[in-house]
């Protein structure tokens, strides 16, 4: 009898101690998950848009913005379409032969709209621009530094901030030149204080 009695005492010590170790390790993942910046996001873009002054080749100076549009496609942010503005702050050079020109800084806002809401990204400081020429092709590259300063929906308490390399470029040899743009977006977005 006695030796029955020891063993449910012991059962139950092991019991308890599996109990604890078991709430352990399922609380550390979640401590985890909650990393700084919140989820991982990487993805594409694919878009137009409008150059002012309006489509030409460099020349002088760089042009003083672009308005964008078009569509993306990321992971957890999912599919969408985007919009907004790229604009020189600062002076800018085109390059003096087919090669790129001096970068140049850049600010403004662009708009990600997707499943579940919107969120507002400014264009932040150290983002940068730079002119290309080449016989038949003008181009501008972007390297762009987003902070998440709105949202709505899904969004409306997000934080983080995302890298964008954008390029817009036009083709001179086409009948009707107009600029094609595309770009690889990555970087962290946390939704994790939001309401739905």
């Amino acid at each position: 009898m006695r030796g029955g009695w020891e063993r449910l005492v012991v059962l139950a010590a092991v019991a308890l101690a599996a109990l604890v170790a078991t709430a352990t390790v399922a609380a550390t993942p979640m401590t985890e998950a909650k990393q700084a910046g919140g989820p991982a996001v990487k993805g594409t873009l694919q878009g137009a848009s409008q150059w002012s002054p309006g489509v030409q080749n460099c020349g002088t100076e760089p042009i003083s913005s672009l308005t964008v549009s078009g569509s993306f496609d990321a992971s957890f942010i999912g599919r969408g379409t985007y919009s907004g503005q790229i604009s020189r702050t600062s002076a800018g050079a085109c390059p003096i032969s087919f090669e790129g020109g001096p970068p140049f800084a850049v600010g403004g806002t662009l708009t990600f709209t997707g499943p579940g809401g919107s969120f507002v990204a400014t264009i932040a400081d150290g983002s940068t621009g730079a002119a290309f020429e080449s016989p038949h092709t003008s181009d501008y590259d972007f390297h762009l530094l987003l902070t998440i300063t709105s949202g709505t929906h899904r969004y409306a308490r997000a934080a983080g901030t995302l890298t964008l390399d954008y390029t817009t470029d036009v083709n001179f040899a086409s009948p009707s030149p107009s600029p094609n743009d595309h770009g690889t977006l990555a970087g962290a977005v946390d939704v994790s204080a939001s309401t739905t």
